[in-house]
């Protein structure tokens, strides 16, 4: 028995000591999550504020201000989740960087205004409309929408960034315009009398067939990390739902949580926005007929739009 006693403490102590270290809180996941400025950062607002918990997982938000900020990210694949334009991601994917989409969050937030009435698009043939990107998915969408109306030779001229586009319309220098959400909905609050002539979302329904607008701006996931934390990324695209339904239930607040992240248009300006932003969040399998098509348009443009080739079916294995 005395030999016994000493054995027992042994085990008792082995078993105590493994538990111990079983129950150690482990360091939490850390996540970078990329999401643009303007329409996308309006869209996750209150998930960006309101900061929902991920057990387990430390979410930071960083908003870049352009695309070959976005690329650069997906090339060194140190934020496994980024927002970004739906080509841009076919382009990396296409390039062997494995981001897959998960969702599409938003469908089309681009307008063609007039400082006059113009009762049908047709109508533009022969007015200068100003737009900017040069052969970029913008300007492909804007011929591509003309073009379906008879406009097949559009005289366009592009401004070197899109912060010209309210100055040029606003000064005179531009009297049709290309002018995306928040911008328009800033331009109107200083400009009510402005027209707008091309919705892109309704002209995408009536050329394509589809109901629920263009793809715009979607959600990409690194298969790497989802394939290790995918609990994690059902919760958080559930969490980029709701904020998608909070931002078109309740503008007001969506317009005032902006206004605290980000210095630009004021919070009444983000609110008047939302209507015209068509936010909605849906998943990448869900809409992969919408996605084949934008993509088919912009590589009938250019191969290059969208990596050279039409993505395999792996990149839609998003939820």
């Amino acid at each position: 028995m005395k030999k016994v006693i000493p054995i027992l403490l042994v085990i008792i102590m082995t078993f105590a000591f493994t538990a111990c270290k079983d129950n150690t809180p482990k360091e939490n996941v850390q996540v970078s999550v990329m999401i643009p400025k303007g329409t996308p950062q309006v869209a996750l607002i209150s998930m960006i504020t309101e900061q929902p918990e991920f057990k387990g997982y430390d979410v930071s938000y960083e908003f870049p201000n352009s695309n070959d900020l976005l690329a650069s990210m997906f090339m060194s694949q140190d934020a496994p989740i980024i927002i970004a334009p739906a080509n841009l991601g076919a382009i990396i994917y296409n390039r062997g960087v494995d981001y897959r989409i998960h969702g599409v969050l938003i469908w089309g937030s681009l307008y063609l205004i007039s400082d006059t009435e113009i009762g049908d698009i047709s109508e533009l043939a022969g007015h200068q409309i100003v737009s900017t990107g040069m052969g970029l998915t913008t300007d492909v969408l804007l011929r591509y929408l003309l073009g379906i109306n008879g406009i097949t030779q559009p005289d366009i001229q592009y401004a070197s960034s899109a912060t010209e586009l309210v100055p040029l319309f606003m000064s005179g220098q531009s009297q049709v315009s290309l002018m995306p959400e928040p911008s328009l909905s800033l331009l109107l609050s200083q400009r009510p009398d402005t027209h707008i002539v091309m919705d892109f979302k309704t002209e995408w329904e009536k050329a394509t067939g589809f109901d629920s607008g263009y793809p715009q701006a979607s959600v990409f996931i690194s298969e790497e990390f989802y394939s290790q934390n995918k609990g994690f990324v059902e919760s958080f695209l559930k969490e980029c739902e709701k904020a998608a339904v909070f931002a078109n239930d309740d503008p007001q607040k969506t317009g005032e949580y902006y206004s605290q992240i980000e210095a630009g248009p004021p919070a009444a300006v983000i609110s008047a926005s939302i209507p015209r932003s068509n936010i909605r969040y849906e998943s990448g399998k869900t809409t992969k007929d919408n996605l084949i098509k934008y993509f088919e348009i912009l590589y009938s443009d250019s191969p290059d739009n969208i990596g050279g080739k039409m993505p395999d079916d792996k990149f839609y294995s998003g939820q």
